[in-house]
């Protein structure tokens, strides 16, 4: 824009019009009286800065009648003027940009409610089952088999775990001669005492039970003994004793014949004085299990008891100093 009515100066050159003596036949150029407004570019667009109702930009400067900017009637220089104009113009643009009427439409996604995960069940898992282990096909030899029935003995006398116990003594048996397991827990219980032998009796009774031994093995491995208890008994003095608690146990358990006391198994070892040990052990032990069977296996198995005894022992005296009288007294 040009600008408005500038105060009338007289320059030296110049006479009010008239010829310059400087520069003859050049006038000097009237002075300006207003000054015209150079149209802004048309608004483009949806949006127009409004004030009112009117149009800001109709209402920065005011304009006669002719649409001439008229800046007298403000009292200021033109050129303030029309700095604070563009400043309230670029203000009032800045205002409208950060009104929130004029905030761009951004749609929000309503709140989504978080899905609750399911908690996982827990299943307990059963325990798994000990397989039963398949026989092998290669009988274990005769040192692997009584180390392997030590130890299973020693496991038995530390737990107490009889049917475990008896469960991995089938296992064995499946694979080895059982009159060399018989054989061996007969020995090692009398390396042992009192106690490892009477558990040792009662896993035989159980081993009868589940079908692992039967009543002939059992009594081939007590035959086994009875032969060699010459030399046993300087090993193991009271042999004697021992074996007859055994045979008291299978004879009230029922898994050794009654016949076999009644025989002639024990005739060897007459005048060594084991035989009248052996015998007394058996009724003595029957005696503590039950009293009314043992006088009914005395009285059905025929027994004489001078038949095991030194030919310079009194059988009276036997009986008594074996607490034996009972069985022949009547029931």
């Amino acid at each position: 824009a040009e600008y408005g009515p500038q105060p009338k100066q007289i320059m030296p050159f110049q006479r009010d019009g008239r010829d310059s003596p400087r520069m003859p036949g050049r006038k000097a150029p009237p002075p300006l009286r207003y000054a015209r407004v150079i149209p802004l570019p048309e608004v483009t667009g949806s949006w127009q800065p409004t004030r009112g109702g009117q149009s800001i930009l109709s209402t920065v400067t005011p304009l006669d009648s002719k649409g001439e900017l008229n800046l007298s009637s403000r009292g200021e220089s033109s050129v303030d003027t029309l700095n604070k104009e563009a400043t309230k113009l670029i203000q009032t643009e800045k205002a409208h940009s950060l009104s929130p009427e004029h905030t761009p439409y951004q749609p929000t996604e309503p709140p989504q409610t978080p899905t609750p995960t399911p908690t996982p069940t827990i299943t307990p898992t059963p325990p798994t089952p000990i397989p039963t282990p398949i026989p092998s096909s290669q009988p274990l030899s005769r040192n692997d088999t009584i180390r392997k029935t030590k130890n299973l003995l020693n496991i038995y006398f530390d737990t107490l775990e009889l049917e475990d116990s008896a469960e991995n003594f089938h296992n064995l048996l499946l694979n080895v001669n059982p009159l060399i397991v018989v054989n061996e827990m007969f020995i090692f219980s009398f390396e042992k005492g009192e106690r490892e032998r009477k558990l040792v009796a009662d896993l035989f009774f159980t081993l009868t039970q589940n079908g692992s031994l039967n009543s002939s093995q059992i009594v081939m491995a007590i035959d086994h003994i009875i032969e060699g208890m010459m030399d046993l008994v300087c090993d193991f003095p009271k042999i004697g004793e021992w074996m007859g608690f055994f045979l008291g146990q299978g004879i009230a358990a029922g898994f050794v014949p009654i016949q076999y006391i009644a025989g002639k198994q024990f005739s060897h070892l007459v005048k060594s004085g084991i035989a009248e040990k052996i015998i007394a052990s058996v009724f003595k032990t029957i005696l503590q299990k039950d009293v009314n069977q043992a006088k009914s296996i005395y009285t059905s198995s025929n027994i004489s008891f001078s038949d095991y005894l030194k030919p310079n022992i009194d059988e009276q005296k036997f009986l008594d100093s074996n607490g034996l009288r009972q069985l022949c007294t009547p029931t």
